[in-house]
């Protein structure tokens, strides 16, 4: 009869849905440890740089500068150097034409 396939069709349609809140709800388990873990282990840096003070920024700089490409050119000498108010002045000049 109608009544009892749409009775089957609720309680499908219920154990799904129970299903797939209890999905959700483990999942949701699952982030909130892994975050609560990152955030324990984050604290821990920070506390470790509050000890150690200016030589763990220091130190965090330098990590942070080992990931900056560079390339280091050998010296040659300006072959016309110009102070900085000569060079300042022709700037100036070349935006007023």
């Amino acid at each position: 009869t109608q009544r009892a396939e749409a009775l089957h069709y609720l309680q499908a349609r219920r154990s799904a849905g129970e299903t797939r809140r209890f999905e959700q709800e483990q999942e949701a388990l699952a982030l909130a440890e892994r975050f609560t873990v990152s955030a324990a282990a984050l604290q821990e840096r920070v506390d470790q740089l509050a000890e150690r003070g200016e030589a763990a920024v220091r130190a965090s700089w330098i990590e942070q500068l080992r990931e900056i490409p560079f390339k280091v050119v050998p010296y040659t000498r300006d072959r016309s150097p110009q102070s900085v108010e000569l060079a300042q002045a022709a700037l100036l000049a070349s935006k007023d034409h």
